[in-house]
């Protein structure tokens, strides 16, 4: 018998479930790379992270975040050194300002946190609000603001943009459901307040750390009043 024969007679003999289940495999790995080629390539922004740690002297201290000249987000320090954060897609100079001095009314600043950088208070030479050489703003490299001022803490660029990819095993049922995610991760997004952000996929309420980047739950987001809300 001559070789050719040989593998015609071989491939005449294979058993038809395994021509089944080669034929499943290869259409089953074709619909996974169609599921993936729409989610893989999808570019977003990824939001400036920023968090103050701070503290205040009688609880009731209103502390801005300011970003290029826009306020952020406000809150109201506690007694105990708490951390306190915020995304934004603004650039600009960065100002942690103290808005409501008052007696008994001081704040501690500690330090920022930008996207992963730690900047320290007292290495900052503008601080409109220390009391120092008998006046408000005499100086600056402080962590203390005992009058309504701000310090500066440099400034921050533009987010950059991050790609986002779905990796995924050669298994169907696994990388069908990696897609799953990976589709509804890059998918609708959340207007908060004017600023864009991810809608989360696992995390029920609140805010979220999903896929290397910040995310706002569907139930958080749709709290808002109109015009905002998922889009």
């Amino acid at each position: 018998m001559s070789k050719r024969q040989c593998i015609t007679a071989a491939s005449s003999r294979m058993p038809q479930r395994a021509s089944r289940w080669l034929s499943s495999f290869f259409s089953g790995s074709m619909l996974v790379g169609s599921l993936l080629l729409g989610c893989t390539s999808s570019n977003a922004q990824s939001p400036n992270q920023i968090e103050v740690r701070m503290q205040g002297a009688a609880g009731s201290e209103s502390v801005s975040l300011q970003v290029g000249g826009t306020t952020v987000n406000t809150w109201t320090a506690s007694t105990a050194m708490s951390s306190y954060t915020a995304n934004t897609n603004l650039s600009g100079e960065i100002r942690v300002a103290f808005t409501n001095d008052a007696t008994g009314r001081d704040l501690r600043v500690d330090y920022i946190v930008v996207n992963g950088i730690t900047r320290q208070a007292e290495q900052q030479a503008v601080n409109t609000a220390f009391y120092t050489n008998g006046r408000c703003g005499g100086g600056g490299n402080s962590e203390q603001m005992h009058c309504n001022g701000y310090i500066s803490f440099g400034n921050v660029g533009a987010p950059p943009a991050s790609s986002i990819a779905a990796t995924s095993s050669l298994a169907a049922s696994s990388t069908a459901s990696a897609s799953a995610s990976a589709c509804n991760a890059t998918g609708q997004q959340c207007n908060w307040y004017g600023t864009n952000y991810p809608l989360c996929v696992t995390t029920p309420s609140g805010w979220g750390y999903e896929n290397n980047r910040s995310c706002i739950s569907r139930t958080t987001c749709t709290s808002q009043p109109s015009p905002y809300g998922v889009v």
